[in-house]
């Protein structure tokens, strides 16, 4: 209670009593702006937005040659090699090659039944 504001002075405690006035008129603009400072660093990259409606449909292309495709070579690869192929040529004749790997090697057959003797 002792120092609060009062009711125009009839607080019986209060020495620093007070009635408030008008508000003041506004102070004037501060100085110059100073210059701008560096550019802060980029911040997070927000979420992605809604997906777009769907664009109309294009032109019609012009028909494309029919390809002719022949086989080149076809090698046997190392075992455990990857299979590779290739395409060569120009449009319309393509030239594809192929290595395919060689498989791993069968377990062993059952052995036949022995032959004849010869005579002597």
């Amino acid at each position: 209670m002792f120092g609060e504001s009062c009711n125009n002075n009839a607080h019986p405690r209060c020495r620093f009593c007070y009635v408030q006035g008008p508000t003041g008129p506004t102070g004037p603009a501060g100085g110059p702006t100073g210059s701008t400072g560096p550019t802060g660093a980029t911040g997070m990259t927000g979420p992605t937005g809604p997906t777009g409606p769907t664009g109309s449909t294009g032109a019609t292309g012009m028909t494309g040659a029919t390809p002719n495709l022949t086989i080149g070579t076809v090698t046997t690869g190392a075992p455990g090699s990857t299979a590779t192929a290739s395409i060569t040529g120009t449009a319309p004749n393509f030239v594809l090659s192929l290595s395919i790997p060689q498989g791993p090697t069968g377990p062993t057959g059952v052995s036949g039944p022995t032959g004849a003797t010869a005579k002597g």
